[in-house]
């Protein structure tokens, strides 16, 4: 038999040619063997008989984390963070001194432009299909493009221009840094020891939830019309209990999905840097008392504080109006969410079904939640709203609040469905599957 380092031919033979190994090939031989090596594992196991009710179906095996698609997910990520310093210091060198002029907003448009196009480059480069690798790329650029925003009006926080070690760390890595008399927050000794035991219980529901979702094809209540949307779509499809389920699976899914992403983020940047990372993610779903609080509060504080800073600080100084102001951070967060569907599920994915990835979906999410919110302030001080806030029990808020979003819950969580990401996503994490 040939040994398998003698030669290498890669899969994809539109990657590179057959022949003696390079450097590339060396590391994806070796990439190869990591996976086989994993994928040969042998983590069956048998549950008591007793113990289920189908005994027919008592073998099962933990899938383990595809080696291919961690080596991308760092590989993109790496290069993202890498561009992000570069940035960084080219907003800490010439545009935290300049006063405003037409070179200042020149050289920031070019920045704000870099950081829509580039991914599209680092996608190129590592010609990558998955989904969930090609948005680890992306996250960090979405909020480039804020902080560009930020620092091009003045709205950087004053604790993050110290020196460029704090700036680059606050620009470039994903995760919201906490300052105290502008100075950032250090963390302690047991802050890094609590963050890193706390770990398990984020990675223990997700490896549950894709475990039990997954066999449901992500819709644990059926296929219902409202996720059709080829399909008519009347009240009732929106107001069915199957969709409402499937739709209230889909957000917990997001939420803990992005629990997990800002522990291992914000955590590992705070083991190794010693910075202080604000929690990302607060039980929205399940511990919110009002759509404002739902969004300002709970849901995604390291997107709500990069629009705060470059989005509606800006557009308050040069309006005056906070809910025009609000209406600029709800349309640009469904903007940019475009652009994360577009890079992620329809840019350059021959052979894939793409059809029923709809652009603008994500931004009428979002305008729906504008109108929300707008409509919580006008009737939240009426005697009707403070008589059944009365008589409401406080477990039941959450549920209410969620309700006012969650018919349409679709418009956003239906790209990632239909675009492959949740199957993609599994990809990186162990799961426990039947035999």
């Amino acid at each position: 038999m040939e040994s398998p380092t003698s030669n290498y031919c890669p899969t994809d033979p539109s990657t590179t040619s057959c022949g003696p190994l390079g450097s590339v090939g060396a590391a994806t031989l070796l990439l190869e063997r990591a996976a086989h090596y994993v994928s040969s594992i042998d983590t069956t196991f048998a549950l008591p008989k007793n113990a289920l009710i189908d005994e027919d179906h008592g073998t099962f095996r933990v899938q383990l984390p595809d080696v291919r698609a961690l080596a991308a997910a760092g590989a993109g990520l790496s290069a993202s963070l890498l561009v992000g310093l570069v940035m960084a210091f080219v907003m800490y060198g010439y545009l935290r001194e300049m006063k405003p002029s037409p070179r200042k907003f020149l050289l920031g448009g070019a920045l704000f432009l870099s950081a829509i196009l580039v991914p599209y480059g680092i996608i190129d480069l590592l010609r990558e299909p998955n989904t969930a690798v090609r948005l680890a790329i992306c996250i960090p650029f979405a909020l480039y493009q804020f902080r560009v925003l930020e620092g091009l009006f003045g709205f950087t926080p004053a604790g993050a221009l110290g020196n460029f070690g704090v700036y680059g760390a606050y620009f470039a890595l994903p995760f919201d840094m906490i300052f105290e008399d502008d100075r950032p927050v250090m963390a302690t000794r047991r802050e890094k020891i609590e963050l890193i035991l706390s770990w398990w219980r984020p990675v223990a529901i997700m490896i549950l939830m894709l475990s039990t979702m997954i066999p449901f094809d992500f819709k644990p209540f059926g296929e219902q019309n409202a996720g059709e949307y080829h399909e008519p779509i009347s009240v009732q499809d929106y107001l069915a209990l199957g969709h409402l389920g499937n739709c209230f699976a889909i957000a917990i899914f997001f939420q803990q999905g992005l629990a997990l992403g800002d522990v291992l983020t914000g955590g590992a940047i705070q083991l190794f840097l010693g910075y202080k990372s604000e929690s990302c993610m607060r039980n929205p779903m399940l511990d919110s008392d009002s759509p404002s609080d739902f969004w300002g509060r709970k849901w995604n504080r390291l997107v709500h504080a990069v629009l705060k800073r470059g989005i509606y600080k800006p557009f308050r100084r040069y309006t005056g109006s906070p809910a025009a102001s609000q209406l600029a951070v709800f349309v640009a967060s469904g903007l940019f969410h475009e652009w994360l569907v577009h890079a992620c599920f329809l840019y350059k994915r021959p052979g894939v079904d793409t059809s029923r990835v709809l652009l603008w979906s994500n931004t009428a999410f979002f305008v729906w939640n504008f109108g929300v919110v707008m409509c919580e302030r006008l009737v939240v001080g009426t005697r009707l709203v403070r008589f059944l806030s009365s008589i409401t029990p406080r477990a039941v808020v959450p549920l209410v609040i969620v309700m006012c979003s969650l018919p349409m819950a679709h418009w956003f969580g239906g790209p990632y469905m239909y675009g492959g990401f949740l199957e993609d996503y599994a990809k990186f994490v162990p799961m426990i599957v039947k035999i």
